[in-house]
């Protein structure tokens, strides 16, 4: 039988994640999730990609704003910048005209990374809308291309010994994580219900080099890229994962059961 095995929510993208035991799903993905980015001084997006010291930084939300802390810094509570100015950012090729600059968040970050940066917020109203030539009616914030990515723990733990390590599922960074049913069935999933809510299952997710770096310690292991791109490797990148929509919103909780439609 399928069940949510977990649920992780990212506030701040590139940063370090929070796994949740419940979370509303809607069109725009889980509640909070990727709505704050850090860019460059330019508005162009600053991953763990380049910088895996985003990794330490804890982003904790509360009603009005978040919690950010990090290794050597002061703890900073955010407000939501929902007056301040607009700017524009970008995640990859997509322009983000009227992300909200928190002044004091990017100060804070600016002195994390050592570098002028600026700590964006998009609101509700200004998410960007998913590829119209996978979704319609979709949108999300800071992610790189879909509101939801879906992960299953038991291909996790076939690659896991295929690599010949414990791996932690952080990694890929998942929202929703599946447990039960064989490795790799996410293949041929389409559609995934619980509850009230449904998931579309999109294209797989390609992955890159912040699946090399360890959550908590940020030591790389290139081994676990080129290990699944030994054997899951197509025209499309190296997969594990897949992009998802919410097609019918509701609440989300680890240890429901999921029916595949």
């Amino acid at each position: 039988m399928l069940r949510i095995h977990s649920l992780y929510l990212y506030p701040v993208k590139s940063c370090a994640g929070i796994r949740v035991s419940h979370v509303w799903a809607g069109p725009q993905g889980l509640a909070g999730d990727r709505r704050w980015m850090v860019t460059d001084s330019t508005g162009a997006m600053l991953t763990a990609r380049k910088h895996p010291e985003l990794l330490r930084v804890q982003p904790l939300p509360d009603e009005s704003g978040l919690w950010l802390t990090a290794p050597g810094m002061p703890s900073l509570h955010v407000e939501r910048p929902v007056s301040g100015p607009v700017v524009s950012s970008q995640v990859w090729q997509d322009a983000v005209d009227k992300a909200c600059l928190s002044e004091a968040g990017s100060e804070w970050f600016g002195r994390y990374l050592g570098q002028d940066v600026k700590l964006v917020w998009i609101p509700p109203e200004n998410l960007r809308p998913v590829d119209p030539a996978w979704a319609g009616d979709a949108w999300t914030g800071f992610a790189d291309g879909f509101p939801l990515l879906v992960t299953h723990q038991a291909s996790l733990e076939d690659l896991a010994r295929r690599v010949g390590m414990a791996l932690d599922m952080r990694r890929f960074r998942p929202n929703v994580v599946i447990g039960g049913g064989e490795a790799w069935a996410e293949d041929g999933w389409s559609t995934l219900r619980a509850g009230e809510v449904t998931i579309a299952l999109s294209k797989p997710c390609s992955r890159c080099v912040m699946t090399t770096l360890d959550p908590d310690t940020q030591a790389r292991h290139p081994e676990v890229l080129r290990t699944l791109a030994g054997f899951r490797k197509t025209e499309a990148g190296v997969i594990f994962g897949r992009n998802a929509l919410v097609r019918a919103p509701g609440m989300l909780c680890a240890g429901m059961s999921l029916r595949e439609e």
